[in-house]
């Protein structure tokens, strides 16, 4: 994203959708946007179209439509949630030489009620598909090529259950998402859970055929020890230019923690204590981190949250290559993220997004501080210089003309319900996936939204 002296941040893209939103509505179903560990169910393809995972429930009619109202759990069962995938063209409308209309939706396997989770496009057009099960832990890919069918020579018939191709006794997967390799090939890294109640890490290296690649750990998975918790979980990854791969997590028992392997999927020793960062501040409050990002030119970040604040406090960190906080960086500690002030509604509550720059710091996107009673309908954007400050080069002016930083976009919402569940960032735009609503289809009725905003 690059710095502007204009007012129109944050202004609805009118050229995209319908006066600047697309709304996701198929024919027959109620839709539902994916879930995979916070903003993966979007992603833009390298020719700007766009791709958005859900689940598609078939609609009730008549009586049983209006006795749902009343007895939701009763009447519309989950068992019949189908997995769905759209695709946009670049300028928000239905792309229809994809599937029927633009969409794909798939009845679930025997015995599965899968939905789509995560969308990954593929160099080649295709676009590998994360589905995880609404019933159990069941985690599992599948393969559409760029006009929709299902790629049958993928896995086996078209679907990796990411269970069943490793032995029974090994922990399970119940978490995940899916990021490229520098081939062909993918990674999907997730959080597992043994008989135990034991959690940790899991990342496994597959080909383009969704075969696994032996030559990454010997097995083609790599088992990561990390100490997490039930509501833990690995909460993102980046891939480094020489093959290195970098993990973040959150634990409701403790600190996170910031870890880099090797590209054979061994702990790389030469980062932090063995592999690892303990994202650690100097008082006893608890961190989590939520977000990485990394490029040559401004290397290693990681944004995150102090969680045992109340409201809480957006937090960001850089590191350089031998895992320490970079030199230069707010002398050499955390820094807890405060937008325009220290009032309680100023800041970060959680970090959404973040985002290398070419200008050696990064973007920081988030939702804002809220009261607690009503989730905040808005989004925060700042960007920051190597050393962690705001760069005053950029964002919305204050009431003397000096560009703050940042600025903000705010969504017209009414309701309760409100959702990110997709982003995606140009130096030109933001777009957004987005429910909201009431979370009762009543006076205002759940609604998915694709939307995007002016970032110059």
């Amino acid at each position: 994203m690059k710095g502007s002296n204009t007012r129109k941040q944050g202004e609805s893209d009118t050229s995209f959708g319908n006066g600047g939103e697309t709304e996701l509505k198929v024919d027959g179903y109620h839709v539902e946007p994916g879930g995979s560990e916070l903003l993966r169910a979007m992603r833009r393809t390298t020719d700007g179209h766009i791709m958005l995972a859900m689940g598609c429930l078939p609609a009730l009619r008549g009586w049983r439509s209006w006795l749902s109202r009343f007895l939701p759990r009763v009447i519309s069962p989950r068992a019949g949630w189908q997995y769905g995938l759209a695709r946009l063209t670049p300028t928000g409308q239905f792309d229809l030489s994809f599937g029927e209309q633009g969409v794909v939706v798939e009845p679930p396997l025997p015995e599965e009620t899968l939905q789509g989770a995560q969308p990954l496009p593929m160099a080649d057009g295709a676009t590998v598909l994360v589905l995880r099960s609404q019933a159990s832990d069941t985690w599992m890919l599948t393969r559409r090529t760029g006009t929709g069918e299902l790629d049958a020579a993928f896995g086996i018939n078209g679907y990796v259950n990411l269970n069943g191709i490793r032995p029974p006794a090994e922990p399970g997967v119940v978490k995940g998402f899916a990021l490229p390799a520098q081939d062909d090939g993918f990674f999907f890294v997730g959080t597992t859970k043994n008989v135990e109640g034991r959690y940790g890490g899991i990342v496994f290296r597959f080909g383009a055929s969704g075969r696994l690649d032996p030559a990454f750990a010997g097995k083609g998975y790599a088992l990561v020890d990390v100490p997490l918790n039930p509501r833990g979980r690995i909460t993102d990854a980046v891939l480094q230019d020489d093959g290195k791969i970098v993990l973040s997590t959150a634990t409701s028992g403790g600190n996170a923690r910031i870890l880099r392997l090797l590209p054979t999927g061994q702990p790389d020793p030469a980062f932090g204590t063995n592999g690892e960062f303990v994202v650690a501040g100097d008082s006893a409050d608890r961190n989590e981190i939520e977000k990485l990002a990394w490029s040559g030119e401004a290397g290693l970040w990681g944004a995150g949250t102090i969680m045992t604040r109340s409201p809480k406090v957006g937090l960001l960190v850089a590191l350089d290559d031998t895992g320490h906080v970079a030199p230069g960086f707010n002398g050499g500690k955390l820094l807890e993220i405060h937008y325009g002030g220290i009032g309680a509604k100023d800041g970060i509550a959680m970090p959404i997004h973040l985002q290398t720059s070419s200008h050696g710091g990064v973007a920081v996107i988030g939702s804002p501080y809220y009261d607690g009673t009503i989730e905040s309908k808005k989004a925060v954007i700042g960007r920051h210089l190597p050393s962690g400050a705001l760069d005053r080069s950029f964002g919305e002016p204050d009431e003397t003309g000096t560009l703050k930083g940042f600025y903000t976009v705010t969504f017209d919402r009414k309701g309760f319900n409100f959702i990110f569940f997709g982003i995606d960032v140009t130096d030109d735009h933001l777009t957004f996936e987005l429910l909201s609503g009431d979370g009762a289809g009543s006076s205002n009725p759940d609604r998915v939204t694709v939307e995007r905003f002016l970032a110059t």
